[in-house]
């Protein structure tokens, strides 16, 4: 987490809502210390893994969209208050920084059963990353939008 979140942390990404669930969204040109990242995945990835796992990082880099973008890597609900709003909630707090940034978003769906809640929220499907035995992965896209004045 504090390889990779805690510059979002920093920025004001982090969102708790009543502690039944917690978004974090990385702020347009922030980005995890790659150096630590990659030394953390060396240590503790089985060496039998560690090639299709960098194959997946790669997906992964590749399928970032270039232009600056809000990602959205974590989000859960406890699941006894799924289906109460609170992701609702976590998504559109963090979408509403996108709108005032006047920037897409961006994020990685692990679970395919989670994208049709992702696209109630204006998402698209952008790329799939489906490398070997590793679970393919649906990264999706929010255009920008201008938030009210």
């Amino acid at each position: 987490m504090r390889i990779y979140g805690e510059k979002g942390v920093e920025r004001g990404g982090a969102h708790i809502c009543d502690d039944r669930g917690a978004a974090l969204w990385v702020p347009p040109d922030v980005h995890p210390d790659e150096e630590a990242l990659d030394a953390l995945l060396e240590r503790s990835v089985a060496p039998e893994a560690k090639d299709e796992l960098f194959d997946v990082y790669s997906e992964f880099d590749r399928a970032h969209p270039s232009e600056p973008h809000w990602f959205l890597p974590l989000m859960g609900v406890d699941p006894f208050m799924k289906r109460r709003g609170i992701g609702a909630a976590l998504m559109m707090h963090g979408l509403n920084m996108c709108d005032q940034d006047g920037t897409i978003a961006y994020l990685e769906s692990t679970k395919p059963e989670n994208v049709p809640f992702y696209e109630r929220f204006g998402f698209r499907s952008h790329y799939t990353i489906d490398v070997g035995g590793h679970p393919k992965v649906v990264t999706m896209v929010r255009p920008a939008k201008k938030a009210n004045p």
